[in-house]
């Protein structure tokens, strides 16, 4: 039944986005947006990876995790989070990565130690694995 009605579903969407540019670029923006905040969380810590060493007290290599496990975990399930948009809708899996990158980055902040802050950014991690591949 799910693949009758997926087909009429998408001509639903595209009749819309055909309707009005302006849907179009919304689209684009959201992705584009999270697409950002994927990439942004990559690079950015480690600007911040001296700063997290000193007020966490913590060795460079324990300070290491934060940027590994971050991108360890998203390597891991790209193409887990790739296969569940292809199952549950490309829009879901985006939204829900993009809710679990916003929720994880509040714990980031929130974080009162550096294995906190590691379990937060694995977090950030499988948020960050499910808008990848569904972005496009």
């Amino acid at each position: 039944m799910r693949e009758t009605l997926l087909p009429a579903r998408l001509r639903a969407i595209r009749a819309r986005l055909r309707a009005s540019p302006r849907w179009r670029w919304m689209a684009m923006t959201v992705v584009a947006g999270g697409m950002m905040l994927s990439v942004l969380n990559i690079s950015i810590v480690n600007i911040a990876l001296p700063d997290i060493s000193r007020d966490f007290d913590a060795n460079v290599s324990t300070a290491g995790w934060v940027v590994t496990g971050f991108l360890v975990t998203q390597a891991v399930l790209l193409p887990i989070a790739g296969r569940a948009g292809d199952l549950y809708g490309r829009r879901r899996i985006f939204v829900m990565g993009v809710l679990v990158m916003v929720l994880a980055s509040v714990l980031c902040a929130l974080a009162w130690n550096e294995p906190s802050l590691v379990v937060f950014r694995i977090l950030q991690g499988v948020g960050a694995s499910a808008m990848a591949p569904t972005a496009y």
